[in-house]
């Protein structure tokens, strides 16, 4: 095939794939770019850059940031992480990222909290104070969340994210009967 430039446009369902030398994927509150050994992922809370060689990476995402340069590697906590399932737990935020990974769980998040990543069914979480943003990956989850400040991003059916600041903040929703209310 002839090197060259070229543009491919698909817009469906909200996603854009664009084709000039690499390849850009645009998904409501996600981009996705990769050009040769680069990769650069982005949105929903998580970041992955990759350099041009893929020797180097870097991933962010709430509570944590992970680093390599091909010879040496870095796990850094860098907020708070949950991972269970039937839990529940009074946490203080203090600023830090809030992630929670599981079903069934009952979290009060004290505090205020840069960001909360949910990840899971059944889950309900009160946050006391303030959030930049919230982004929600799962099933009927219910998030009281007493000030929102910015984004809410849902991907998944039937939650509820209630907010004095619903009419205010950015809003992305994939998936059927999601509802930012107050």
């Amino acid at each position: 095939m002839k090197k060259g430039l070229f543009l491919i446009g698909i817009s469906a369902m909200f996603c854009t794939i664009t084709n000039a030398e690499g390849i850009n994927i645009n998904i409501p509150g996600m981009n996705i770019q990769m050009d040769g050994d680069k990769v650069k992922i982005d949105g929903m809370g998580l970041n992955i850059d990759t350099s041009e060689n893929g020797n180097v990476a870097n991933i962010e995402a709430p509570g944590v940031s992970i680093s390599t340069d091909g010879n040496k590697s870095g796990v850094q906590m860098t907020g708070i992480s949950i991972v269970e399932d039937n839990y529940t737990k009074v946490i203080d935020a203090n600023g830090k990222d809030v992630s929670i990974t599981g079903d069934n769980n009952n979290i009060t998040i004290k505090g205020k909290a840069d960001q909360i990543q949910l990840i899971g069914d059944n889950n309900t979480v009160n946050i006391k104070e303030s959030t930049r943003e919230i982004h929600l990956t799962g099933d009927k989850n219910k998030i009281d969340a007493a000030n929102i400040k910015s984004t809410v991003s849902m991907i998944g059916d039937n939650n509820l994210v209630k907010t004095p600041a619903a009419k205010k903040i950015k809003i992305t929703n994939i998936g059927n009967n999601n509802r930012v209310e107050k």
